[in-house]
């Protein structure tokens, strides 16, 4: 019997070995596609851009990008799997970038090419770029892969608090959801660096405006709350920073009336981390928490001024009516969605004074 149990688990063992042989050898065989941009080009094609890291005896990384035109998605894949002297493997796919145009026209076909690949995650960043999603793939960055170095980028803003939480399964939810509309980061090349330049807007799937980057903290707070973040508060000479920026927020809505009313109450919890000058009295840290409320409510009403002249909804109003509303009609909604009053109260609370000078 011990006989048999040892044989048994040899043959495990050597089965085992044998997986992971065989793992080593795909991997060395493929090439992993990190990043993929696509463009217009016209009524009928698209090119579309991937880059793959090289990784190189010396232990730096290098990438290589490959890019062609075609008329349809899976036929620009072959036409790039040809080019490249290994086969292409999405599995490790981090960003997808759409150009400007090609937002324009309408990006639902290019999500739900992603959606429909198995290899490919839930969790694949998107953004809208300004100009050719191609330039940004092709960019290459010292030291580090393109797709992981724009993954960290989009990462790091949604962490402190710049941007909202975007991946493709999120953009899926939202392009189907009747009650909200989708939307996306925007990034913007200059003088050779890649920075956020906005929150890019969506009616159905196509990009219709953008949230310019100086009110995309407030964007965030009105789509999810989170517990991290940073804003400055400039007042005249007067400046701050606020970090561990906390967000709540909670929705009032009055059915009385044909249009309904919503209110929206925001409280936020914050540290001061930098103060030009010194906080020597609670009168000061008020004139703080003031003058943040007051910066941000602007950026609400800039916010919600163009988004209901876009007749668009990412903050997902229809969703949080429908709660409240038992009748509620979709097609109702969008008819009076540019006439619905919102209102936002917001509180802001400083618990510490941090470090001063």
């Amino acid at each position: 019997m011990k006989r048999l149990l040892l044989i048994f688990f040899n043959m495990v063992f050597l089965l085992l070995l044998a997986g992971c042989s065989s793992e080593q050898k795909i991997i060395d065989d493929i090439d992993l596609v990190t990043a993929v941009g696509y463009d217009y080009v016209d009524d009928n094609d698209v090119r579309g851009t991937v880059s793959i890291p090289v990784f190189k005896p010396d232990k730096s990384i290098s990438t290589q990008t490959f890019s062609d035109v075609s008329r349809l998605l899976r036929e620009n894949r072959a036409k790039l799997d040809s080019e490249a002297d290994k086969p292409l493997f999405s599995g490790k796919l981090e960003v997808a970038f759409y150009g400007e145009e090609l937002a324009k026209q309408g990006i639902y076909n290019f999500i739900d090419y992603l959606n429909r690949e198995p290899s490919i995650g839930s969790r694949v960043l998107l953004a809208v770029v300004e100009g050719n999603a191609k330039d940004y793939i092709t960019k290459k960055f010292q030291g580090t892969d393109t797709g992981l170095y724009y993954s960290s980028l989009l990462e790091k803003h949604i962490k402190k608090g710049t941007i909202p939480k975007t991946n493709l399964h999120q953009m899926m939810y939202m392009y189907f959801s009747k009650r909200g509309d989708p939307f996306l980061p925007l990034l913007k090349m200059k003088n050779g660096k890649v920075k956020i330049n906005g929150i890019a807007l969506f009616k159905g799937d196509k990009y219709v405006g953008k949230i310019p980057f100086k009110q995309t903290f407030a964007f965030k707070t009105l789509v999810e709350n989170f517990d991290s973040g940073i804003f400055p508060i400039h007042n005249g000479q007067n400046s701050a920073i606020v970090e561990n920026v906390r967000i709540k927020r909670h929705y009032k809505v009055d059915t009385s009336r044909s249009v309904p009313k919503i209110s929206i109450d925001i409280s936020i919890d914050g540290v001061v981390r930098e103060h030009k000058g010194t906080i020597n009295n609670q009168k000061v840290v008020q004139g703080l928490e003031k003058e943040m409320e007051k910066q941000i409510t602007k950026d609400f009403k800039k916010i919600i001024a163009t988004t209901q002249e876009l007749n668009v909804d990412p903050i997902g109003l229809g969703e949080i009516i429908k709660i409240h509303d038992r009748s509620f009609n979709v097609n109702k909604y969008k008819a009076y969605y540019r006439d619905l009053p919102i209102k936002t109260n917001v509180k802001v609370k400083i618990t510490e004074y941090g470090v001063t000078k």
